[in-house]
C-alpha cells in the first residue's frame, strides 16, 4: 500500500478498531491491510501497547509461516523458470547442431566407448545408467554391424541400500 504525503483524519471507531486488533495478536501489516490504513499510522496508533508473550508469539508464528509459504512459492517459480530455459536451450542446442552425419555419430560413440566402455577377455562392454545413452550407444554398435541380437546384456545392482 503506498501512503500518500497527505494526512486524512481517521474516525476514532476506526482507530480504536486497530487498537483492538493489535491487542488480540494482530501484526502491524495485517492491521494495515484490513484497515487499508499506512502501516506507519498504525505503528504510530498502537506505539504505547504492551504485546503479552502470547501474542508475541502468534505474530511470530504467523511471520514463519508466510516466510515458508514466500519460499515455497519462490522455489516453484525458480523451478518453472529452469524448465523454460532449459527447454529454450534443448530447441537452440537442436536447432545448432542440425542433423548428425554417420561420422558424427561415429565420433561421439568413441567418445562414449572412452568414458563408459571397456574391453577384456574379447568382451565389449558399455556401462551408464541413462537409456538415452544407453540407445544411442546401441546405435552406434549398429555402424560396425553389431545388433542386438548379437549382445549379451547384464545388469548390475551396486549394494548401496
Amino acid at each position: 500500500m503506498v501512503c500518500s504525503v497527505i494526512y486524512l483524519m481517521h474516525s476514532v471507531h476506526i482507530q480504536y478498531k486497530a487498537k483492538n486488533m493489535r491487542f488480540q495478536g494482530a501484526s502491524i501489516g495485517e492491521i494495515s491491510r484490513q484497515l487499508t490504513i499506512c502501516k506507519s499510522t498504525v505503528s504510530f496508533w498502537c506505539k504505547d501497547i504492551e504485546l503479552s508473550a502470547s501474542s508475541i508469539e502468534k505474530i511470530m508464528i504467523k511471520g514463519k509461516e508466510k516466510s515458508v509459504q514466500g519460499l515455497l512459492l519462490y522455489s516453484e517459480l525458480k523451478r518453472k523458470d529452469r524448465i523454460q530455459r532449459h527447454d529454450e536451450q534443448k530447441k537452440e542446442g537442436v536447432h545448432f547442431v542440425g542433423t548428425l552425419t554417420e561420422r558424427d555419430l561415429l565420433m561421439t560413440g568413441f567418445g562414449l566407448y572412452r568414458g563408459e566402455g571397456y574391453k577384456s577377455g574379447g568382451e565389449l562392454g558399455f556401462t551408464n545408467s541413462s537409456p538415452k545413452m544407453i540407445v544411442f550407444y546401441l546405435k552406434w554398435l549398429k555402424i560396425f554391424g553389431i545388433q542386438k541380437g548379437d549382445l549379451i546384456f547384464r545388469l548390475t545392482i551396486n549394494n548401496v541400500f
